[in-house]
């Protein structure tokens, strides 16, 4: 258990600072009971509301998340499931308020507004599974994105490998000797590589703020 420091209290709509956490714990491990007669939960960003009641470490963690982070960001993690906040980006569909959505329970109002039906139908989160993600918009040399949220299929840009091949060999008549080539044409190589176009990468988890 952390010990609690009282020589700070948040207030309501109260800015977030380090140095004001740091004086209510001064541990970052404790139990639902470290903190007593507060509840902490985020009304704008950097700012917290107060109300009875004790907070539990993921209640804390959560709180200042949500301050920091906004609802919608994507962020690629280094573990196999989402943490305390977020979802996986797999194309789950959300409810317009309170629910349970991949095991985590949550009022998922704000999310649902921000992606509406970018995605597919109202409440549909972005799938990113075995997808890059990129800049939306034209940058100024030309670079252009698809349209946004829309998915791209791979593709290869338009070029071409040509070659000449010689298609076949007579005596040569008249003065001289030897033989020439007669006729010519333009062949296409055969095909090779693989099932798709990429380049070296690794495989991480996207997850979507809630």
């Amino acid at each position: 258990m952390g010990v609690v420091n009282t020589t700070y209290t948040f207030t309501s709509t109260d800015t977030i600072t380090s140095a004001k956490m740091n004086n209510i714990i001064d541990e970052t491990t404790f139990t639902s009971d470290a903190i007593q007669g507060t509840t902490l939960q985020v009304v704008s960003p950097g700012k917290l509301a107060v109300s009875a009641g004790g907070i539990t470490s993921n209640e804390l963690a959560s709180s200042v998340s949500s301050g920091l982070i906004p609802s919608a960001a994507i962020m690629a993690f280094a573990m196999a499931t989402a943490p305390v906040g977020w979802l996986q980006a797999n194309g789950d569909t959300i409810p317009n308020g309170n629910g349970t959505v991949q095991g985590k329970t949550a009022d998922f109002s704000s999310l649902y507004a921000l992606i509406g039906t970018t995605y597919g139908t109202a409440g549909t989160l972005p799938d990113l599974r075995g997808y890059f993600v990129r800049g939306s918009g034209i940058n100024g040399d030309g670079t252009e994105a698809g349209t946004f949220g829309v998915k791209q299929a791979d593709e290869l840009k338009s070029h071409s490998h040509d070659y000449t091949r010689y298609t076949s060999l007579f005596p040569r008549t008249g003065p001289g000797s030897g033989n020439f080539w007669d006729g010519a044409s333009n062949v296409a190589s055969g095909s090779f590589g693989g099932t798709e176009t990429r380049p070296k990468n690794i495989a991480m988890l996207y997850c979507i703020k809630i």
